[in-house]
């Protein structure tokens, strides 16, 4: 009964940490996305992900894609009953995942554990949420070939929440194996 309780004490923070991380991301979003720094971060993390999802897709789809690398737009083209459209996937600031770069990095730093391991783990979870990404773009364009009457509901509602899926996934790691590890947890 004692472990429950802690358990859901545990996930009762990690909900408060995202969700006050959440809301303050969309309070002061419009100021900081216009600093210098978050602009040349965005701008990295940006083309990180397009020429990575580009990479994955050139794989998976080949000749059925084509780079627009000036504006980060993928051009897809469909093949429909009447025959071929080209839709175009633009990868901007918004799919830079940098939000989620920041909701894990203040998750891990705030809730308790000891500090070498965060030391290691928040860049694993850096490299965890990039790699989500890419499989998040990359879903995005099989969607624009193969459904795209549903590209809305699964930007929206599967791949969007995605992100909190493996933010959780990584919590629970942490809070199972390096908390609770440290013997603060009983």
């Amino acid at each position: 009964m004692m472990d429950a309780i802690k358990d859901l004490r545990g996930i009762a923070l990690f909900m408060l940490i995202t969700i006050v991380f959440h809301i303050i991301w969309k309070l002061f979003s419009g100021w900081f996305e216009n600093t210098a720094v978050y602009i040349a971060m965005s701008d990295f993390t940006t083309s990180l992900v397009y020429y990575s999802s580009v990479w994955v897709n050139e794989l998976l789809i080949g000749g059925r894609m084509t780079r627009i690398d000036a504006s980060f737009t993928m051009a897809l083209e469909s093949l429909t009953a009447n025959g071929s459209v080209t839709r175009q996937l633009i990868v901007d600031h918004t799919c830079s995942g940098l939000k989620q770069f920041y909701q894990a990095f203040f998750l891990f730093l705030i809730y308790p554990g000891i500090a070498r391991h965060k030391l290691w783990y928040i860049p694993i979870a850096f490299v965890v949420m990039h790699v989500v990404n890419i499989f998040r773009i990359v879903a995005l364009s099989f969607t624009m070939l193969y459904a795209y009457q549903h590209w809305d509901f699964v930007h929206d509602w599967v791949v969007r929440p995605l992100f909190y899926v493996v933010l959780f996934g990584l919590w629970v790691v942490w809070d199972k194996y390096f908390y609770a590890a440290t013997g603060s947890k009983n």
